[in-house]
């Protein structure tokens, strides 16, 4: 069985890695092609992953071979709107409280227009005094030069740190929108961001650009979050005036809680680690008991 999050060869090549020579490439693209011509189904993150596998893109795929649609899965019960009771470094917690905290979730990295980003919370920053960005990445160090080339004021404005997956739930309870600005390729057809299924669940409203039109989809559906049209100026002015006039989650607003709450239910079915288990239940025993892999 093959799981696809983007294509993987592809991804590569962008972040200038391996697979720039044109024999290196095609080296990779036939190996890649055995590999899905051998396997006994493929789930894809995205449905353009099972559209694409099911087209033919990757070499021949018979009707009957699985190829599903399993997004990245989170836990619904561990990522809650509500605060966690996990304990946060106070000195850090005591940063956030009364803002309007603005995340950026993950690493730098290709994938991400990490100067937009930071360009956008320049101007939330701007218009609401505040605006507070929780950095949780890896690479504190340069999201903070990042930060200051777009003018925040790091020192005042912005918490940067390291935080491990176990605390993550209780970290996405401090925030209010998570910003997900990323290019648009070839490669990430196949592409689900994991943060985007945490952010549903612990009620962080998405602030989407690129990636592939599910996540877009998914953005529009839950009906809480910020989909761009584009990285212009035009477009990133526009979502900061909607993320500097909204309330913060702490601030306890019965019709926001409402609206995240909803956007959670709306969302838990695609999701959530249930749906998830299930899913690959149900294709582990199709593959089981179902036809020989190969047939047509």
């Amino acid at each position: 069985m093959c799981i696809r999050d983007s294509y993987w060869v592809d991804e590569k090549r962008d972040e200038g890695r391996w697979f720039t020579h044109p024999i290196a490439y095609a080296a990779g693209k036939r190996i890649e092609r055995e590999l899905f011509e051998s396997s006994a189904a493929v789930v894809s993150l995205s449905r353009h992953g099972v559209d694409d596998v099911r087209a033919g893109v990757f070499g021949r795929w018979p009707t009957t071979r699985p190829a599903v649609n399993i997004p990245t899965i989170v836990d619904y019960d561990a990522f809650t709107i509500t605060p966690s009771p996990q304990a946060l470094p106070e000195d850090l917690a005591a940063r956030l409280r009364g803002k309007l905290v603005v995340g950026y979730i993950g690493s730098l990295n290709a994938s991400y227009k990490v100067d937009a980003m930071c360009a956008l919370f320049a101007r939330v920053r701007a218009l609401n005094p505040r605006a507070h960005l929780l950095g949780l990445t890896g690479q504190p160090d340069a999201l903070a030069e990042r930060l200051r080339a777009a003018g925040v004021d790091v020192d005042a404005d912005a918490t940067l740190t390291r935080a491990p997956h176990s605390l993550m739930p209780a970290w996405l309870t401090h925030v209010d929108w998570g910003l997900m600005l990323l290019n648009s390729t070839y490669a990430k057809r196949a592409s689900m961001p994991t943060k985007l299924a945490e952010f549903f669940a612990a009620g962080v409203r998405p602030v989407q650009l690129g990636c592939n039109d599910d996540v877009g989809e998914w953005v529009a559906r839950a009906r809480t979050g910020l989909a761009l049209e584009d990285a212009s100026d035009a477009s990133l002015q526009r979502a900061a005036e909607t993320i500097a006039r909204s309330e913060a989650r702490a601030a306890g607003d019965p019709e926001l809680i409402s609206r995240l709450e909803w956007a959670r239910s709306e969302t838990w079915s695609h999701f959530s680690l249930e749906r998830g288990v299930d899913a690959y239940e149900g294709l582990l025993r199709a593959l089981l008991h179902g036809p020989r892999r190969g047939s047509s």
